[in-house]
């Protein structure tokens, strides 16, 4: 059999690759069942948004965030606290076998993710909801653009965790 290379690899595959990556790195996963990965993934899931939560907290305590990009970076510390409520609400659900509102709430923080990164990239736009029309006004001359997101591999990472727990709980549904 020809193995695949990166490029052309399936989504599929891919999402089987990342799973190997990061649950075989647990311990836990070596004896584990089918849920109990999903528990697995989940567990690390929670803790990647909570990283990523705490993270955004030290860039706006650290005194370098350029004042544009304050709020957006604001809507991002939100999206995290919504993505850390989410994944606990999942694996909660995930327990008790309630695997659709499990798939929701995973859902919900694989979309938070998102959100966070797009948030950065609406400014670029001029159409970012989280700019005040004073700033976009700034936009012509004061604004220094391009605004990047500061935490693209982070929303990469949540991204890929919240879609391997989606996964996992389709599987064992």
């Amino acid at each position: 059999m020809r193995e695949a290379s990166a490029p052309s690899q399936s989504p599929q595959a891919s999402l089987l690759k990342a799973i190997n990556c990061t649950i075989t790195t647990n311990a836990k996963s070596k004896n584990a069942d089918l849920r109990g990965l999903g528990v697995i993934s989940m567990q690390t899931c929670l803790q990647n948004a909570t990283s990523i939560h705490s993270y955004i907290g030290k860039v706006l305590k650290d005194g370098k965030t350029r004042p544009d990009i304050k709020p957006i970076i604001l809507w991002c510390l939100d999206y995290y606290s919504n993505a850390i409520r989410s994944v606990q609400e999942a694996t909660a659900s995930f327990k008790s076998k309630d695997y659709r509102s499990a798939n929701t709430q995973l859902n919900v923080a694989l979309d938070d993710s998102l959100m966070c990164e797009y948030g950065f990239k609406e400014v670029l736009l001029g159409d970012s909801p989280v700019i005040s029309p004073l700033t976009k006004q700034k936009q012509n001359g004061d604004l220094d653009l391009p605004v990047v997101s500061p935490f693209t591999k982070q929303n990469g990472d949540m991204f890929q965790l919240a879609r391997i727990s989606i996964a996992i709980t389709n599987m064992v549904q």
